[in-house]
């Protein structure tokens, strides 16, 4: 027991009890050694902070302002060692910014940083950067409570200013401005796309192209800007996409219109008033098809100065040598044939024998003294005029008359004394009798 100030108890090794004149109780321990309470407990009474300790020192106390067991330091902190229990933050913790952590803070499980209502301001990092050097600022301008919520997976943040590659990626609703895809758009099937215009601006722009593309597939649609067409790839074929009924024509009025290399041409020989053709001229190279209805196609053909026929698709062009006509009611030929002979003629045919029109120009029955023109009573033809003369070949009867005659103004019985006298009567008619002329009179 100690019962006078100043007294001291000194054990081995240099450790030593001292009792102060102010009543204080001075413990020193040799270097390396502790002060063990064993199973036995300490009480410490509440006072006011203390005075600052020596430099390298701090003071162990109960606070009486926070009843919590703390430190004070040298340098004139007060730093609690408990939590704070409900009393809320301690002044350490206020000015933590004065207190360097020298380990990981590692909250207890469920733990928030902050709440709704009292959030944390900005958060300072500087990852793998240099600390005290480099900082990483995350902050923001919230007006209402706001929720980031960061994928299930390793990843990295990506600034919204940086060029990105999205993969598998699903945009709901974007608006896109100005967007540069480098690689093809694939949209999906069934799903129709929309391109509106306004009233200053058209919807959809294909791009232009100095001619055609070297590789162009069926649906590729674009402009040709040398020859200002819109043209599209269809069926394999390359055609252009004209303005329809708007276009402007080729070629001279009336001509038939053709395709000309992707515009509008007109057909030089080929012409219309709107109702008729009015001109159509086939060279020799071009065929003349006609259908038929059983895969056989006549077709037409010049030849120099011929006109030629092929009459089945295998067959050879020959020169047409003969024309049939309709035998049905009302057909003007009534079933005849018109048939080229070998010299250059035109045989009419109504069954073996033949009219000609001869190259001479000449209109000739093929066999002699055997047709007529005309028939009795019936298809007489009206009046003949000849320029020439009228040769007859039978010589029974110089002229036939198929009804009876009426009588003239001479006798009914000719005698020498009304036979006709010099000057009486003035009108002769000659007839070439085989080469010797003779007269008939008229009175």
């Amino acid at each position: 027991m100690i019962a006078n100030p100043f007294d001291r108890i000194v054990g081995g090794s240099g450790a030593q009890i001292v009792c102060n004149s102010d009543g204080s109780i001075s413990v020193s321990l040799a270097a390396g050694k502790g002060f063990g309470l064993g199973a036995n407990f300490q009480d410490i009474a509440q006072i006011a902070a203390p005075a600052n300790p020596a430099a390298g020192t701090r003071r162990l106390f109960v606070d009486s302002g926070t009843g919590e067991l703390s430190v004070k330091t040298s340098a004139g902190a007060t730093v609690s060692l408990e939590s704070g229990g409900g009393g809320g933050a301690s002044t350490a913790l206020n000015n933590l910014a004065a207190v360097s952590i020298n380990a990981s803070l590692i909250p207890q499980t469920t733990l928030d940083l902050g709440a709704a209502a009292t959030a944390w301001r900005d958060l300072y990092l500087y990852g793998a950067g240099v600390f005290g050097a480099a900082s990483l600022k995350i902050t923001g301008t919230p007006t209402g409570n706001r929720v980031i919520t960061i994928p299930d997976a390793t990843d990295t943040l990506v600034n919204l200013a940086t060029i990105q590659t999205l993969v598998n990626k699903t945009l709901t609703s974007p608006v896109l401005t100005t967007p540069f895809i480098s690689g093809a758009v694939t949209f999906p099937d069934g799903v129709r796309q929309t391109f509106n215009p306004d009233a200053t601006t058209p919807g959809l722009n294909v791009g232009s192209q100095a001619g055609d593309p070297s590789t162009p597939a069926n649906g590729d649609l674009w402009y040709d800007s040398t020859g200002n067409l819109l043209r599209a790839r269809i069926n394999g074929a390359t055609v252009s996409l004209g303005a329809g009924g708007g276009g402007s024509p080729g070629g001279a009025n009336t001509q038939i219109q053709y395709n000309n290399g992707g515009a509008f041409g007109g057909i030089t020989n080929f012409t219309s008033d709107g109702t008729n053709i009015t001109k159509a001229v086939i060279d020799a190279a071009t065929l003349l098809s006609f259908g038929g209805t059983t895969g056989s196609f006549p077709a037409l053909k010049r030849s120099t100065t011929v006109l030629q026929v092929r009459l089945a698709d295998d067959s050879g062009f020959t020169t047409i040598q003969a024309l049939s006509f309709s035998t049905s009611a009302g057909g003007g030929f009534n079933g005849a044939t018109l048939v080229a002979d070998a010299g250059n003629s035109i045989q009419m045919q109504p069954g073996v024998n033949s009219w000609l029109f001869h190259t001479s120009g000449h209109f000739l029955s093929n066999s002699d003294n055997t047709y007529d023109i005309g028939a009795t009573g019936a298809n007489r033809p009206r009046n003949c005029f000849i320029g020439g003369n009228l040769t007859i070949g039978d010589a029974a009867a110089l002229v036939k008359s198929s009804v009876a005659m009426n009588n003239g103004a001479g006798a009914g019985a000719g005698t020498l004394t009304n036979a006709p006298a010099a000057g009486n009567p003035t009108k002769w008619i000659p007839i070439n009798d085989n080469g010797t002329t003779r007269y008939v009179p008229a009175w």
